[in-house]
């Protein structure tokens, strides 16, 4: 390397005074020497950018959405499916919110559901999403567990007769606001896209 290093800056000065490029010695070293300050600064600007990428890495949160069912019996002696909450990145998710969603079932009763806010997930944690469902038809209070089943079982590719795109959004511990975006319902459950978050309070 240092035998390089001396030919690009001892003899290169030299051929490009001969070549006619630079009228003398000196100007070919203040050349070459140019040359090589503009190449060692943008590569110090990739590798900066390359560091900064894999720090953000680090804390970055990664929320999907999953739908599993409990080893445990609920309250009502049935195993019902869940929808779940799942961070498979790197850093915790704070202030995690799945914001509401509409649903129609095959009767053609229409209910919104959504999610109460989840303070915190950590990196490779699951939690049960606390679901919360409304209609505009007065329903019983006992109705509220069936709304919330009839909602998962609608993003369920097993009973569902529709695709929903549920939006999860949450921050990294710098503040930053993320956002992912899952296929769930009738054609499977996929992350269809994730990234930082475009959007306001």
């Amino acid at each position: 390397m240092r035998v390089l290093v001396a030919l690009v800056f001892v003899a290169l000065p030299y051929v490009l005074k001969h070549a006619g490029v630079v009228p003398t010695v000196t100007d070919g070293i203040y050349l070459v020497t140019g040359i090589a300050v503009v190449l060692y600064t943008v590569e110090t600007f990739y590798l900066r950018r390359e560091m900064v990428r894999q720090n953000e890495l680090m804390v970055q949160p990664l929320l999907i959405t999953r739908i599993e069912r409990p080893d445990a019996d609920d309250h009502g002696g049935q195993r019902r499916d869940r929808l779940m909450l799942r961070n498979i990145g790197r850093g915790p998710g704070l202030f995690v919110r799945v914001p509401d969603v509409e649903i129609t079932e095959a009767a053609g009763v229409r209910f919104t559901a959504g999610c109460e806010v989840v303070d915190v997930i950590e990196a490779g944690e699951t939690v049960i999403a606390p679901i919360h469902v409304w209609t505009d038809v007065p329903e019983a209070p006992e109705e509220a567990p069936r709304r919330r089943f009839k909602f998962v079982s609608n993003l369920n590719p097993k009973y569902a007769n529709a695709t929903q795109e549920i939006r999860v959004e949450y921050q990294d511990v710098s503040g930053q606001r993320h956002e992912s975006v899952m296929q769930m319902g009738k054609d499977g459950i996929r992350l269809v896209r994730h990234g930082r978050s475009s959007r306001r309070e």
